[in-house]
Order: structure tokens, then C-alpha cells, then sequence
């Protein structure tokens, strides 16, 4: 069980629901999300540990490579 599967962003992201697609709470636009450098789909759960540990550290590093991306 377990291991890693590839996708092809471009085939994915116009199939997701509106509600996961945001950056915060502003809703991206799928066009435009295609035209970024980078794209990250994280999923976690309130109830899983690791999740709840994990998830601040990733907001961090969001938000410190957002402020050097606009330096």
C-alpha cells in the first residue's frame, strides 16, 4: 500500500470544485492558477496529528516564499 502517483496539473485542476481553489479565503481562478510557476495541492484532516502538526509549517513557508517571490 501506499506510494506515489504523477498527474498531469493541467488535467486535474479544471475537474476540482470551486471550494479548492482559493489562497486563503479568495478564490483563484483556474486560468490563472495554470499560469503560475509553482501549484501545491495539500489535503489534511482537523482530526490527524500529523496533519495539525504539519499544516502551520507549511502556512510559514507559504507565506515566507509569497514575500520573496514579490522582493
Amino acid at each position: 500500500m501506499g506510494g506515489t502517483q504523477t498527474y498531469d496539473i493541467k488535467s486535474i485542476l479544471p475537474t476540482l470544485p470551486e471550494q479548492f481553489l482559493s489562497k486563503g479565503k479568495e478564490k483563484v481562478n483556474k486560468t490563472d492558477a495554470l499560469n503560475n510557476d509553482i501549484i501545491g495541492i495539500y489535503f489534511s484532516a482537523h482530526w490527524c496529528p500529523p496533519c495539525r502538526g504539519f499544516t502551520p509549517i507549511l502556512a510559514k513557508f507559504y507565506k515566507f516564499a509569497n514575500e520573496k517571490k514579490t522582493n
